[in-house]
């Protein structure tokens, strides 16, 4: 019965922290620098941990716990791939307070692109091309997808 309660009162801590969360890396309790490595370990620590079909939270709290498994996925998801993860430590850096990016949030006047952590105008350039490129893939397969419906309904 201890370890239940245990295993219990580690979910609960895990689903508070997830959801206080400001950012990707602090639902994954991670540092900045962390590794691939380390994030895919964290990873599947929170992702078993937080499992829908292995929660044994009360009903009442099921719904939360179900937001901190989805927001430790989208996390992963983000920070697992090198170029997404650029564009999300950019806008991390572009943010007020290092909280995730809010658009509009950002005025210019906060923002310092010259820190400490080695951006150079190269590597900035570089972030925004990616970003404009996943923009511009984003607009073209939506795109394709509503031509297909429109000649699906037509046939």
């Amino acid at each position: 019965m201890a370890a239940v309660d245990t295993k219990l009162r580690e979910q609960k801590d895990a689903v508070e922290r997830v959801l206080r969360a400001k950012n990707h890396y602090q639902v994954l309790g991670v540092e900045r620098e962390a590794e691939e490595q380390e994030l895919k370990i964290i990873y599947k620590k929170l992702a078993l941990l937080l499992h829908p079909d292995k929660l044994r939270v009360d009903e009442k709290d099921k719904e939360q716990a179900i937001r901190a498994f989805r927001a430790v996925q989208e996390a992963h998801d983000i920070l697992k791939e090198p170029h997404t993860r650029k564009s999300y430590d950019l806008q991390l850096r572009m943010s007020k307070n290092g909280n995730t990016f809010v658009p509009g949030e950002a005025d210019g006047a906060d923002v310092d692109l010259s820190a400490d952590d080695g951006l150079s105008a190269g590597s900035f350039l570089l972030t925004v091309l990616h970003i404009i490129l996943a923009f511009m893939y984003f607009v073209a397969l939506k795109a394709y997808e509503e031509s297909k419906n429109i000649f699906s309904l037509k046939a």
